[in-house]
């Protein structure tokens, strides 16, 4: 049996994202965790603990957050960051 240790951001965090983050992360990696694996860890018999984020995580998760949103907002405004490529002579 194994522990899985994971922290909570809240739940906003899902819906201003567009569903791009998770309400909750692993602990040492800060790999995105989803309730449906929660679930899965649970019926495989481990033992899964959530606390709420620190502070640290919080500033970590708002940055995220930030980042996701001008991506967003420059797929609305036409811009997809992708360089036009020039045909062959």
């Amino acid at each position: 049996m194994k522990t899985i240790e994971l922290y909570y951001i809240g739940d906003g965090f899902y819906w201003d994202s567009g569903t791009s983050m998770s309400s909750i992360y692993v602990v040492d990696t800060h790999k995105r965790f989803d309730w449906g694996f929660v679930h899965v860890e649970l019926s495989k018999g481990n033992r899964v603990h959530i606390r709420p984020a620190t502070d640290a995580e919080m500033v970590r998760a708002y940055k995220e957050l930030d980042e996701i949103r001008k991506r967003n907002q420059a797929r609305k405004d036409g811009d997809s960051g992708a360089q036009p490529v020039k045909a062959p002579k």
